[in-house]
């Protein structure tokens, strides 16, 4: 790559990034909010529910770290791309165990969890890597405005959540899930032509600017689904 090719592959950076994250938190936002009513739908209790939920933090925390681990090796927008290539696999290998909702037997319906479990952990899991590599892209002084750019991902998130809603009423929330699943795998594969201007984590660490550009795990906002924290 000659200089100039590197130095506008490195300038449009954050641009990759903020357009992936807004076509993910678009995605996510149409089934967010109804995966507590799908597994309802399924016949599980307010309660199961509501347990399935308390281990979805879990399940983000152990695939961070292993998302940061193989970043390492692997690099960055790699490991990224890739956990969100298996994230969305599982959504939907989740929406085909579910086809056949009517005639679900108990060992499918607790395989539906897991998947869910494991899935949500893994979409989320590269939101620090993904924040590293803003931060090592953008000067400390514009920070704050590509910080500010994560409003409209969750205004935008917000409103595939109606649309979601619609097509949930109007077809079934696998429908949706599809969707999603679909718009995720998107937002990923938009990352990859900014993978040869995005240096490894090891380099990154080594620059001599006196500031720690790896945030710490915060509240859920581009490149993370927000409330599969909280929901």
């Amino acid at each position: 790559l000659t200089s100039t090719t590197r130095s506008v592959g490195k300038a449009s950076i954050p641009y990759f990034l903020f357009v992936s994250s807004l076509v993910v938190s678009l995605g996510s936002g149409a089934s967010v909010k109804y995966f507590p009513l799908f597994f309802k739908e399924l016949g599980f209790g307010s309660a199961a529910v509501q347990g399935i939920f308390v281990m979805v933090p879990m399940s983000i925390a152990a695939f961070s770290f292993v998302a940061q681990r193989v970043s390492t090796r692997l690099g960055r927008i790699e490991t990224t791309v890739l956990f969100d290539i298996a994230g969305t696999s599982l959504l939907f290998f989740m929406t085909w165990l579910s086809r056949d909702e009517a005639h679900l037997d108990m060992a499918n319906e607790h395989l539906i969890v897991i998947v869910y479990i494991l899935r949500t952990g893994i979409m989320n899991s590269s939101y620090p890597l993904l924040q590293s590599i803003l931060m090592d892209n953008v000067p400390s002084n514009k920070r704050a405005r590509w910080k500010s750019l994560e409003s409209v991902a969750a205004f935008g998130w917000t409103g595939s959540a109606l649309v979601g809603g619609i097509l949930a009423d109007d077809h079934s929330y696998r429908f949706t899930f599809a969707i999603t699943a679909s718009l995720q795998l998107f937002g990923a594969l938009l990352l990859v032509p900014i993978r040869p201007f995005v240096e490894s984590e090891v380099n990154s660490s080594d620059k001599d600017n006196g500031e720690v550009l790896r945030e710490e795990y915060e509240a859920p906002t581009i490149g993370l689904e927000a409330s599969d924290e909280t929901d």
